[in-house]
């Protein structure tokens, strides 16, 4: 899906390694293992710059190899959503925090949508893969 006509290049490559940065954060964010304490910044600010390595390789792709914009859209979206997402997530902790009850749970669905999306983005990117490794096989 990212390149056409590929088998494991270093593009590809990067792009999982990248996909799976963010899968991985996410998860544990999910499971409350990571709380976004490493760098000792507000958590969200930490949680979004797991996407900005995959946003910066995207454009990258754009700029430098004259990627077709159609063929990166689903990993463009797990840049762009986990970025957005997460700025909000750092202004809606702090104007709304009379009645932030509910908050916890929209928060830890909005980490779930993320996590749930970049896994299906790897399993798609792989599966695209192994479909064209085949074709090229039998043909």
């Amino acid at each position: 899906m990212l390149l056409n006509n590929i088998k494991m290049t270093k593009d590809y490559i990067y792009m999982l390694l990248l996909l799976c940065v963010p899968f991985v954060s996410s998860l544990m964010i999910v499971i409350n293992i990571y709380n976004g304490d490493i760098l000792g910044i507000k958590e969200n600010k930490e949680y979004m710059l797991w996407y900005i390595p995959l946003l910066t390789y995207i454009l990258f792709l754009l700029v430098t190899k004259k990627e077709q914009f159609k063929n990166i859209i689903p990993e463009f979206s797990i840049a762009f959503f986990g970025i957005s997402l997460n700025i909000y997530w750092i202004y809606a902790w702090e104007y709304d925090k009379k009645t932030n009850f509910r908050h916890r749970t929209e928060y830890y669905d909005t980490q779930c949508l993320l996590c749930a999306m970049t896994y299906f983005v790897l399993l798609h990117k792989i599966n695209t893969e192994k479909t064209k490794t085949i074709r090229t096989t039998i043909v």
